[in-house]
């Protein structure tokens, strides 16, 4: 089995880190240590997806895992399509630096970010040879 960790996106992290800054600025200012708390724990939470988000490919299967909010399991035999995408769409993805997987006869999809998407890529097609690749 071979893990792919998510690649965690620059701007992704700019953004969260601004509005919670700003918002911990202001509540701090005004001594309102709830928001404070929800802030911290709202920084907590966003770390813990970041670390947990990771995909596996055994020799049947993508395993999709994202904390306790996505396990998805596609068998890669299932895999039509595999294209570049930097849709903000919410996805178990921490970059907008994504691929989209295209399975089930192009009926389903969802979308991913490996930090080593080539590897991940050839992994793929080493067991299902039958995926196009357009990135």
């Amino acid at each position: 089995m071979k893990r792919y960790n998510s690649k965690i996106g620059i701007g992704i992290v700019l953004i969260i880190s601004s509005v919670i800054g700003i918002t911990s600025y202001f509540l701090f200012q005004e001594k309102e240590y709830l928001g404070l708390f929800i802030n911290s724990a709202v920084v907590l939470f966003m770390y813990h997806i970041f670390t947990t988000t990771y995909y596996l490919i055994d020799n049947k299967s993508l395993i999709i895992k994202a904390s306790f909010l996505v396990n998805l399991e596609i068998p890669i035999q299932s895999i039509n399509l595999i294209l570049k995408s930097n849709s903000p769409i919410s996805s178990p993805a921490n970059s907008l630096d994504r691929l989209k997987i295209v399975y089930k006869n192009k009926q389903k999809s969802i979308l991913i970010s490996p930090k080593a998407k080539l590897n991940f890529i050839k992994d793929l097609q080493k067991i299902n040879p039958n995926i196009q690749v357009s990135i």
